[in-house]
This record gives structure tokens, sequence and C-alpha cells, in this order.
């Protein structure tokens, strides 16, 4: 027997006309969303998920060595829809990032060089268009995805910038037991927040990624990696990777303490056209205390003069500070020592932050500067998640004075 599932309408949202453009087909798809089954069972029902969300970014970025400041006023919205049958699922979202010309910025795509950059260009793109298939052991996913894999330091999704980075890959995950999974995925392109007008917004090559996961309890994890990297329009991001990661929690009378130790190493690969071999090393502590957490890390990423330790698609955006100076590892190195207090507070998912960093180059010793970061963040009415944050970077030998202030406000619906 066949039975007909009716969700209520979803209401109609104005938008600007180049999101509309774009997604036009999507709205028509899902203006009524339905859901089908087949039978009394739940296992044979056809689902029919339509999604949006719509973000608003300010940013204001004073930076010493111009004399303009940046001010991006920018909007994104996404609107998708999820169909679910069986282990079978299929998303397809597209998105529009538009500059409401409030003010002026840098976004690397719009010649505007006399301002400091924010990256977020205007784009118009499926950001998300893939077909998974899912039993108890074996996954299978092929098209447009955002994936983080293990911590997202060197694979990730640039979740900070509105247009985020997703692959065009094949990821196969098998998981036999509980406590060991696995992932390969072959990368065919990149696309990175830059968006299609920037050269460097699509990145093809055959990259290979393989990532490894033993928990041996909730309190034990360890995890190994294998990277090869191909990018022929940046061949200085060619570049093979392998590493390890253990993440721990251990009680100490009262005191929950949650370690973390990465290691990894890199070198060239394929047309790379210079000679690496270099580490990366990370160690990090947090403790709970009754009112604040307090975290204390290190992270070293290797120099030797000539090249630094480069992580071209990891999430860049807080590793090393909020203000973003070290995007791209500098030849010398860089070491970073930083100390954060994290405040709960009594909303959902909501805390704020105070962090310190001090950084210095990895040979020599140079400093290159200090940075405060103080953020907060909370999920407030209807899900709408904020975040407000202040970054300053106080540079020193050529580096100079950045100061950063943005709020986002994400709106899902």
């Amino acid at each position: 027997m066949y039975k007909l599932y009716v969700a209520p309408n979803l209401k109609k949202y104005a938008a600007c006309r180049k999101a509309v453009n774009l997604c036009l087909a999507l709205l028509a798809l899902f203006s009524s969303p339905l859901a089908f089954a087949l039978d009394e069972s739940e296992t044979d029902k056809l689902t029919i998920e339509p999604m949006g969300r719509v973000t608003y970014k300010s940013e204001v970025v004073n930076q010493e060595n111009f004399d303009h400041n940046a001010n991006a006023q920018v909007f994104d919205l996404r609107l998708g829809v999820r169909l679910g049958f069986r282990k079978f699922s299929v998303l397809l979202e597209g998105e529009a990032v538009v500059d409401t010309k409030l003010g002026d910025f840098n976004s690397k795509t719009n010649s505007k060089t006399l301002w400091p950059v924010v990256a977020d260009p205007e784009s118009e793109e499926i950001n998300q268009a893939w077909a998974r298939y899912e039993n108890e052991l074996f996954a299978l996913k092929l098209g447009r995805q955002k994936m983080d894999l293990v911590n997202g330091r060197f694979i990730g999704s640039a979740r900070h910038r509105l247009n985020e980075q997703t692959y065009d890959a094949i990821r196969a995950t098998i998981k036999p037991v509980d406590f060991f999974a696995l992932d390969y995925v072959f990368v065919d392109e990149v696309h990175t927040p830059l968006g299609d007008d920037s050269p460097k917004g699509d990145i093809t090559g055959n990259t290979h990624l393989l990532a490894a996961t033993f928990s041996a309890s909730n309190k034990h994890k360890l995890s190994g990696y294998s990277y090869l990297i191909e990018s022929p329009q940046v061949p200085i991001n060619s570049l093979r990777i392998f590493g390890t990661r253990y993440e721990g929690v251990k009680r100490f009378g009262e005191l929950n303490t949650k370690i973390s130790v990465e290691y990894a190493h890199q070198t060239d690969y394929k047309n790379n056209p210079a000679h690496v071999g270099l580490d990366y090393l990370a160690l990090e502590a947090k403790l709970k205390l009754k009112l604040f957490d307090l975290k204390a890390g290190y992270a070293k990423l290797e120099g030797d003069g000539e090249a630094g330790f480069q992580t071209p698609y990891g999430r860049k955006h807080g590793f090393q500070g909020l203000a973003d100076q070290f995007t791209k590892t500098p030849k010398n190195g860089v070491i970073d020592h930083y100390l954060t207090f994290i405040l709960p507070l009594n909303v959902k998912a909501g805390s704020i932050d105070l962090s310190y960093h001090k950084f210095k180059a990895d040979i020599h010793g140079d400093a290159y500067g200090a940075e405060f970061d103080l953020r907060g963040r909370a999920t407030i009415w209807r899900s709408m998640k904020i975040e407000a944050a202040v970054a300053y970077f106080s540079g020193k030998n050529s580096m100079p004075d950045v100061t950063k202030f943005w709020l986002i406000a994400k709106w899902p619906f």
C-alpha cells in the first residue's frame, strides 16, 4: 500500500537577483516539499528534505601598511535538497555570495588592491552535489562534497569563509568494527573559497588521501594519514604528507584534561620544483575547571630558509590565531605558543574565548609578533548562530600590525 506524506510548505523569502537566478530550479523543486513512503516500513521511505541558510558577515580590517580600512558587508544564500531512499542518499546545494557594496575591500578577485584582504569574493556555484551509499560496514560518496579529515588541519572545508572549500571526489569509508575506520579519497578538483573568478579558485590534479582512525575507547583516539597532493596550477603545493595524531582524556582527581599530540612530515611531490623535507609538531592540553576551560598549546611548522611547511587545503582559520597572518608559512617556518581561556555561557553552544599567541621563526628565532583574540559564539532564536570577534596582531620585523573585527549571523531555514 502506498502512502503520501506532505510536509508544511516553506515560506518564500525574497533574495537578491543573483541568488534567485542560481537557485530558481531548486526553489521550484521544493517549494512544496514532499516525502513519499513506498510501504509501511520506515526503511523503505523515500524522503525529500529541503534545506536553506542565509549568512550575513560584516568584517572590518585595519592594517598598518594600508591607507584604507577594509569594510566587507557580504551575504551568502544557500538552497538545497536532500533525497534519501533505503541506503542511498543524494544532495544538491547551490549558493550565491553577494557583496552589498556598502564598503570596500580586496576580495582577491575584485582588483581593489588598495584595501586589505577579506577573502569572501562574490560567487555563484554549486556548493555540493553528491550521491552516497552506506551500509553497516561500508560507505561510498561520489561528487562535490565538503570534507574534514582527522581534525581538518591538512584537508578541510574552510568554514570561516562564506564560500566553503569543497572537493570533486570519490570517498570510500570502511568501518569493519566500531573502534576502527579507514577513509580513502580520490580528489579530481578542489574548489577553494576564492571562487571561479580566481585563477586559484579551482585546482585540478590527481590527489590521493588516506586516513585511518583507531579508537581504543571514548578516552583515546589514534589517527594516521597519508596525503598525496597534486597541484598543477600551483606546483609549490604539490606535496606528500605523512602523519599521526593522538587525542586522549586523562582525569587527575576532580580535573579532566584533554591532550593531543600530532606529528607530520612533508616532502615534495609530482611537479613541485622545490626540494622539501619539513616537519610539523603540535602539542595541546585542555584543562576543564569549574568556571572555565584553560587551553595551552605549542605548534611548529618547520622552515629551512627556502620553504616553510605548507597546508594548502587545510582549515587555516583558528589554528594560528584568528587574524590569519600565517595562511602561508614563511620560508623560515613559524612557532606558535598560545594560551586560551574559554568561558561557557548559559545559552546553547555559547562561549567566550580569550586567546594569546606568541609567534617566532623556526630558524634564527626572529620574532614575528604577538596576537590577542576575543571571540563570542552562541546559538539563539530558531537555531540562529551568532559569532562576534576581534583579533589584534602586533607585528615585528616587517610584519604589520593588523586589527580585525567581524560579526557573523547564520540562519538555517
